[in-house]
C-alpha cells in the first residue's frame, strides 16, 4: 500500500485480510485512503459496522479525529529502481 500510495495520485484503497481494527490501522498508517472487508462479511454480516464502531473508539484513545491523521507522511519517498 505505501509504494502504491507513492506511486499515483488517486486514492489507494487497503484490501485483503481485514478482520480487526489493528488490521484496518495498519493499512491507514501506510497510506491507504479506505478499506474493503470482504470475505469476512458472509459470516459476520455486522463486520464493517463493528469495525466502524471499533476504528472511532481507537482514534479518540489516539487523541485523533480523522482517520487522514493516521498516515505516516513522514515515511521517506521510494527511490527509483533505476537509483
Amino acid at each position: 500500500v505505501w509504494e502504491a500510495s507513492q506511486a499515483v495520485s488517486i486514492p489507494v484503497v487497503g484490501v485483503g485480510g481485514i478482520a480487526t481494527v489493528e488490521d484496518v490501522l495498519d493499512f491507514l498508517v501506510v497510506g491507504a485512503s479506505a478499506v474493503q472487508v470482504g470475505t469476512l462479511l458472509f459470516p459476520r454480516p455486522d463486520l464493517a459496522h463493528s469495525l466502524v464502531e471499533e476504528l472511532r473508539r481507537a482514534l479518540a484513545a489516539r487523541g485523533l479525529r480523522r482517520c487522514t491523521d493516521l498516515r505516516c507522511d513522514a515515511l521517506p519517498p521510494l527511490s527509483s529502481p533505476e537509483a
